[in-house]
């Protein structure tokens, strides 16, 4: 999709255009990242889940459970590679959290430093119609809060440095048997 946009307002010099020909760019591009984005994420189709006769009764390729809100952090930092930084919180550190209150402690993995992925909470709960926030984007930040309560709190270093050093050093054999079936994403990862 592009977007033209007709500047007719005046600007104070070259570089004042330029830089909001620049931001207004970026602002396309993180539109057009957060459609992609929800596309693959808010479709558990994707990840090719298995139903199992155990107390989990669907499962990742991985092996772990599909209803766990770490799992699915866990493909998007295997999928996004070190773009994907994950977080996470418990109940008594983010009381403002909605996942908090009804479900405990919480991880997800933001992209970019800015779409905040989550998979689990459509998928699995059913909390949000949508996987993916844009934390530049004003009009998703209510939703951000509502969910995900206090920015704050989101730190937890240990542990989320922790998963994604385990993710990261997954053998080959290993990384391939977790991404069996799983459908690549249509522009795949950079970096």
């Amino acid at each position: 999709m592009t977007v033209s946009v007709q500047m007719q307002f005046p600007f104070k010099d070259e570089y004042e255009f330029a830089e909001t020909a620049r931001t207004l760019e970026r602002v396309e591009n993180g539109r057009e990242m957060k459609i992609e984005l929800e596309r693959y994420y808010g479709d558990e189709g994707n990840f090719c889940v298995t139903k199992k006769g155990d107390n989990c009764a669907t499962e990742f390729p991985d092996g772990n459970c599909w209803a766990d809100c770490t799992s699915w952090a866990i493909y998007v930092r295997r999928i996004e590679k070190q773009r994907a930084k994950l977080y996470g919180f418990d109940s008594d550190e983010n009381p403002e959290s909605e996942i908090a209150q009804c479900c405990g402690g919480h991880d997800f993995a933001v992209v970019d430093d800015r779409f905040l992925v989550d998979g689990w909470v459509v998928n699995v709960e059913g909390l949000s119609e949508r996987a993916v926030f844009d934390m530049h984007d004003a009009a998703d930040m209510p939703e951000v809060h509502r969910l995900y309560g206090d920015l704050a709190t989101w730190l937890d270093e240990y542990r989320q440095v922790r998963i994604e050093q385990l993710v990261d050093a997954e053998g080959s054999a290993e990384r391939m048997r977790a991404m069996k079936g799983v459908i690549p994403r249509a522009s795949g990862a950079r970096g």
